[in-house]
């Protein structure tokens, strides 16, 4: 079981960022029933892949502790566009797929937390079902399958890099390696023909644009925290 001060560790370490400033996105998050609240102590609140992907949202997507819970519910809810597939078979030159369906295909691996996802999932679905698979093992095995080992361990190619920007929120999910790639866009920015008609609310968002980017250590060291944790 890991408490809240145990996630907030594990989140400040990982990502390089002082405690003070987690434990201020932490208690944001708490006030707003963004994050699972019980005791203290040994009755402290058991987190979840959930609440693991709130915090590392609210990091990632919000500059101020006041902004971490409006940011939170805005990227968390941000839907599945088209997902991009690049599968290369029998070392040919891969096949690229811009318009594939937003579900997770992740063909020839097995991650039930995200295949199991429909096309209406959310990023932060999206989010908490790659932390659910490190935690119950299943992201370790599809590691095992896109990347090439080096005395047992995966050295790569292989990652998964999890991006959020703005001004005007967008979110992506990458997870590639040896002949595989599959990533999938979160907005919501219509698709297709209704792109062509959408009008960009550029009144409602400034002009300074942010990109901020994790990848797989973060999602691992996460998963190796919660993996004792019930209801996950």
């Amino acid at each position: 079981m890991a408490s809240p001060g145990e996630l907030i560790d594990v989140v400040s370490d990982v990502l390089g960022v002082p405690k003070a400033m987690v434990v201020n996105y932490d208690r944001a998050l708490a006030a707003e029933g963004l994050r699972t609240k019980s005791g203290r102590g040994t009755s402290a609140a058991a987190m979840t892949s959930s609440d693991a992907a709130n915090i590392l949202t609210a990091v990632a997507a919000s500059s101020l502790a006041k902004d971490a819970a409006n940011c939170v519910k805005t990227y968390g809810a941000l839907p599945a566009r088209y997902g991009e597939v690049s599968i290369a078979k029998d070392g040919q030159d891969p096949i690229r797929d811009f318009n594939a369906p937003a579900i997770w295909n992740l063909s020839g691996v097995n991650l039930p937390s995200l295949q199991d996802l429909d096309d209406q999932h959310t990023f932060h679905d999206a989010l908490a079902g790659f932390i659910s698979a490190s935690i119950d093992g299943s992201l370790h095995k599809a590691i095992a399958k896109i990347s090439f080992f080096r005395k047992d361990v995966p050295v790569g190619p292989w990652d998964i890099n999890v991006r959020v920007w703005g001004t005007f929120p967008q979110a992506m999910i990458r997870i590639h390696g040896i002949n595989f790639d599959e990533c999938h866009s979160y907005s919501v920015m219509p698709v297709g023909q209704d792109l062509d008609r959408w009008e960009f609310p550029h009144a409602d968002h400034g002009d300074l644009k942010q990109y901020r980017e994790f990848s797989a250590k973060t999602i691992l060291a996460i998963g190796d925290l919660l993996r004792e944790a019930p209801d996950v």
